[in-house]
């Protein structure tokens, strides 16, 4: 397996792969969709067949003259691009992020071109959920661990499952967090262990002032004792009030909620995260 600092990241299937240049291989899901690998551009895609969607994230592009054009606008915008579909017959490409099968979705499959993607939201083995959000880009692969664990146990759980504990820098990830977590305590992926008020996300980026007030809602991390440093969801004893609140790390149990990091191109990766990949 590998460790938290060294991966890279519902009804619907996804089919989302990275794999390494110059390969071609076929694979077919459970759901029975083929996908097969092209190396274009400095990135890695696969081709997705049988009319997949893709949750676009804007209009055609005219005037692109092949798919390794279409190929290096959709790395230009690398994170928030992950796939991308190309008309060789009209010259336009169209840049998206996440690429599924589902006839319920929002979204519409890109007719007549062809769609190359370099991801994978394997849930099949992992349990991996498709949330779809209101824009394209803020769409997430997420897992909820209902098995209670300290914070560095639910840490290693999501590590075992290529991800990480959930980040919630937007308003809507934050209602996501919230929504998914229900009535039950449960970890954020956020902590200040590496230094007091320092709080660190799990993607190793840091808490600021303005996600804090803005999103957070200017939470009251007190640390008790000088031994509370990661945080979670609390119920007050008295009021009942659901807040953000800092915990002991080791000591207490919660469920925890998982987040799919966009893995890094290794084809062990591709076959350990893709289980549904043959």
């Amino acid at each position: 397996m590998l460790n938290m600092g060294s991966k890279r990241a519902s009804s619907l299937v996804a089919a989302l792969l990275i794999f390494s240049m110059g390969s071609s291989i076929r694979a077919k899901t459970q759901a029975g969709h083929t996908v097969r690998s092209e190396a274009i551009s400095g990135r890695k895609f696969f081709k997705a067949n049988n009319s997949p969607h893709m949750l676009q994230l804007g209009g055609p592009i005219g005037g692109v003259k092949s798919r390794i054009a279409c190929s290096a606008l959709c790395e230009r915008q690398t994170p928030v691009c992950l796939s991308f579909a190309y008309n060789s017959t009209t010259l336009t490409c169209i840049l998206g992020s996440l690429v599924y099968y589902d006839t319920t979705a929002r979204s519409n499959t890109v007719a007549g071109s062809a769609v190359y993607t370099s991801a994978c939201c394997p849930m099949s083995k992992y349990g991996y959920k498709l949330k779809l959000k209101s824009k394209p880009s803020l769409s997430r692969c997420v897992f909820m661990n209902n098995h209670k664990k300290n914070y560095k146990a639910a840490q290693s759980e999501c590590g075992r499952r290529w991800g990480r504990l959930l980040t919630a820098k937007t308003e809507e990830h934050y209602k996501m967090f919230w929504d998914m977590a229900g009535k039950h305590q449960t970890w954020l992926g956020l902590d200040d262990l590496e230094g007091e008020n320092h709080f660190k996300w799990s993607d190793g980026t840091y808490l600021t002032d303005d996600v804090k007030q803005r999103v957070l809602k200017n939470p009251d991390f007190n640390d008790d004792k000088g031994h509370e440093h990661c945080v979670h969801i609390w119920k007050k004893p008295f009021s009942g009030k659901r807040v953000l609140n800092d915990a002991e790390c080791r000591k207490k149990s919660f469920k925890s909620i998982c987040e799919l990091v966009t893995p890094t191109t290794t084809e062990k990766l591709i076959h350990e995260q893709c289980p549904e990949m043959e």
